[in-house]
């Protein structure tokens, strides 16, 4: 037969150092767990682009073509919505600091090259154009390498 009355022992070690619980843990440990769950309010995201899904299974390699035709270009859409979003996001921020510090001198001499002047503000136009010039260096080299069956320095 199985029982469910049982006895605890409790055995108290440092008498002098135990505290009896204040009236509202002990209230705390007695309640029930019970409580209305109230979700957090929805704040704007880039998953609002993204949160569509279209699945469909092409059948011939016509259909496959024309389907990744769309897929792609759905892609791109949402890229754009995106960055649009992030755009009106960050349009605000700068990073701000001081190119007569050592410490900024990179970040100062960089500045100067790309942009002509160290002005001790870094707005995210500027950082915008830095990673567009990025990308037309990566497309340069990449022709470059293709060109000079991957040799950077000369024609092969």
């Amino acid at each position: 037969m199985i029982s469910e009355y049982f006895d605890v022992k409790i055995r108290v070690i440092f008498p002098r150092i135990t505290k009896p619980l204040p009236e509202k843990d002990n209230a705390q440990i007695n309640a029930v767990g019970n409580f209305n769950y109230e979700p957090p309010k929805t704040v704007a995201s880039t998953s609002d682009v993204i949160a569509d899904n279209d699945i469909f299974i092409p059948k011939t390699n016509k259909e496959k073509v024309e389907n990744l035709k769309n897929t792609l270009s759905d892609l791109e859409n949402k890229f754009e919505k995106i960055l649009k979003y992030i755009n009106k996001k960050c349009k605000h921020i700068v990073l701000e600091y001081d190119p007569n510090l050592t410490k900024n001198e990179a970040l100062a001499a960089a500045e100067a090259e790309l942009f002509g002047y160290a002005s001790g503000a870094i707005t995210y136009d500027m950082y915008e154009q830095t990673v567009r010039f990025q990308e037309k260096i990566d497309r340069y080299i990449s022709h470059l390498s293709i060109e000079n069956n991957g040799r950077l320095e000369s024609v092969a």
